[in-house]
């Protein structure tokens, strides 16, 4: 039996019903229609909490820890992340001295600090990375649509070229959209542009 299977055994039978009508924490970066795609109903114990909330988390958690299951509200108040010394989103801003990030860069450490460990990450093939527009994070929207890219404005096409490089946003969703890869949607939080990302398998 794995170590630390007992106690969470007798957390589970001793945790009361998770409440008649669970609700969800808001979080700043992330907007509550998104959270559909990591976080599921669940009568099951937060490992970190020892409640049942009546959620859990499924998206991305990059600690060292064993498997944990995490309600939401121990992901927005930070205790999650300090428990098991981890974070949920993949953002680096500076490699070996070097700006890597440079849109992160502009943004507060407050702000880093907020998205990494106290915003859920979405999926995605190779590491959920966050965009940022005018020194802040953007809103996660969710999976972009078909209708959000066509009508993504001038401004957002150069924003994603801009940090994207090649290929542009023209030659990549010009194509036929069965063909399209993976696309994140977020706004600006301060001036409400939409922001893309992308990636491939």
């Amino acid at each position: 039996m794995p170590p630390g299977s007992d106690a969470k055994e007798r957390l589970r039978r001793s945790a009361p019903p998770p409440p008649d009508n669970p609700t969800l924490p808001a979080f700043t970066y992330f907007t509550p229609a998104a959270l559909d795609a990591v976080v599921k109903a669940s009568d099951e114990v937060c490992d970190c909490c020892g409640q049942r909330r009546g959620h859990l988390y499924t998206g991305p958690f990059y600690t060292t820890a064993r498997e944990v299951e995490l309600c939401p509200h121990c992901i927005a108040d930070g205790s999650a992340a300090a428990k098991y010394q981890g974070s949920f989103n993949d953002i680096i801003v500076t490699f070996d001295g070097q700006v890597i990030d440079a849109e992160a860069a502009r943004a507060p450490q407050s702000v880093i600090d907020e998205l990494l460990h106290r915003t859920p990450g979405y999926q995605s093939w190779q590491g959920n990375r966050w965009a940022f527009h005018c020194g802040d994070g953007g809103i996660f929207q969710g999976d972009a649509t078909d209708e959000a890219i066509s009508n993504a404005s001038n401004e957002a096409k150069d924003h994603f070229d801009h940090i994207n490089g090649r290929p542009s946003f023209d030659e990549l969703f010009g194509a036929d959209p069965r063909h399209r890869p993976s696309t994140y949607h977020f706004k600006c939080r301060q001036c409400a542009m939409d922001l893309f990302l992308w990636d491939m398998d």
